[in-house]
């Protein structure tokens, strides 16, 4: 990694989705974010989670956030992005009741 550069973490939720559920989408969440919304999709878990630092990158990068630079997120001073993904599972109160 680049001396003096930063890497960017971005915190997502990856599930399958589409209209015949094969594709998988990523999502960046946290209200804190600057990047909260920002989301992407890919063939599997993997590909959704590499398409999304694609987005925000491009976003970087793009100068979509202007006041990020003044907090010295630019593309010249990031190293890499990194994304923290996880899969959603919801759990009915059927099921949880009955786990009790």
């Amino acid at each position: 990694m680049a001396q003096n550069k930063r890497t960017l973490v971005v915190n997502a939720v990856a599930d399958v989705d589409g209209p015949d559920r094969t594709m998988w989408i990523a999502q960046v969440v946290g209200g804190a974010s600057p990047f909260s919304g920002l989301f992407a999709w890919g063939q599997d878990f993997a590909d959704a989670r590499a398409s999304l630092a694609q987005v925000v990158w491009a976003a970087v990068s793009g100068g979509a956030f202007p006041g990020l630079a003044q907090a010295g997120l630019s593309a010249d001073a990031l190293a890499a992005v990194q994304v923290l993904a996880t899969t959603r599972k919801t759990f009915t109160a059927e099921q949880l009741s009955e786990a009790v």
